[in-house]
């Protein structure tokens, strides 16, 4: 081998040691290397945030700003919010730390994290209260910032279907950082500002009552459990006086439901989430709706509830 074909050789290696990800987001191309997606040992604070929907029934592609000069919380679950903390986001006060294998939010919640495939810039927060996880993926890394994906969805405003995803811009503590934020995709059309789901209303509504589950049918076979669930407050509830469990309560726009989701039921053996007729509360019943699995929509059952 004469010494330049060592040298293409070498500068090959060094391009296949150094780029592991080379990938398109938006208008700008990141390449990725082994150091550079490197998020740990650092406290960070959000300082932007857009989410892109693309709907699935026309083909048509939006995306919102999180936040504006008058607005600074959002949620990254748009149409139903989350009782989670990490789903509801402030620009200028959101704080994440990831540390030895624990993430720390807000400077308070702890949870354990994955770094397994870190070097390309994917990590996975898990162990939230409703035990589900958040995979991120970084989009955009320098010096002082770094910009991921979060919370992948699919789901609808109970008109049109949609899937969807936020992507959050962080700024290392006691730094500044200039054009931080990964160019916008330009086939998406800018609508503006995130509205954040109304729910405050009528999740006081449903706290402090007290309901009966008296069937539910799992595929043709019904079962009469007659279970007591008591919404203690706007997130939570218990089953039986047992331990509490998270709630959410959300109206739909634009239709007459609401969506509730119980996590983590006892009686329903798992997280399940529904569409409900949005009077549901005054009507003091929920008749044979449908609810699917919170997580992916699979496992469809009907329930009834009554109120006591």
């Amino acid at each position: 081998m004469n010494n330049r074909q060592l040298i293409i050789l070498l500068l090959v290696l060094t391009v296949v040691i150094s780029c592991k990800k080379d990938e398109t987001y938006g208008e700008e191309t990141i390449s990725y290397d082994i150091t550079s997606m490197d998020i740990t040992n650092s406290k960070w604070v959000l300082q932007e945030g857009f989410v892109y929907l693309d709907n699935l029934d026309d083909g048509s592609k939006t995306y919102y700003d999180h936040f504006s000069s008058t607005k600074t919380t959002s949620t990254l679950n748009i149409f139903e919010g989350s009782p989670l903390t990490i789903d509801n986001i402030s620009k200028g006060n959101t704080g994440w730390e990831f540390q030895n294998d624990i993430f720390t939010l807000n400077d308070t919640s702890t949870y354990p994290y994955s770094d397994f495939n870190a070097q390309y810039g994917n990590y996975q927060i898990y162990g939230l209260e409703n035990g589900s996880a958040r995979p991120i993926e970084i989009v955009k890394r320098t010096e002082n910032s770094f910009s991921c994906k979060i919370h992948e969805a699919w789901q609808s405003d109970g008109v049109t279907n949609y899937s969807y995803v936020s992507v959050l811009t962080f700024l290392e503590v006691g730094t500044s950082c200039n054009d931080c934020s990964p160019r916008v995709n330009k086939s998406y059309d800018y609508i503006g500002t995130i509205f954040n789901p109304t729910s405050s209303s009528i999740a006081n509504d449903i706290a402090s009552t007290k309901w009966v589950i008296t069937r539910y049918d799992e595929g043709n076979y019904p079962y009469y459990p007659n279970d007591t669930i008591e919404f203690i407050s706007n997130e939570l509830y218990t089953t039986n006086k047992g331990p509490a469990k998270n709630y959410s309560l959300y109206s739909v726009s634009g239709t007459n439901n609401s969506s509730l989701t119980l996590y983590y039921s006892p009686t329903l053996g798992g997280s399940f989430s529904g569409k409900v007729n949005a009077s549901f509360i005054s009507d003091g019943q929920i008749s044979n709706s449908v609810f699917t699995d919170a997580f992916d929509g699979s496992n469809e059952i009907k329930v009834w509830m009554k109120k006591l």
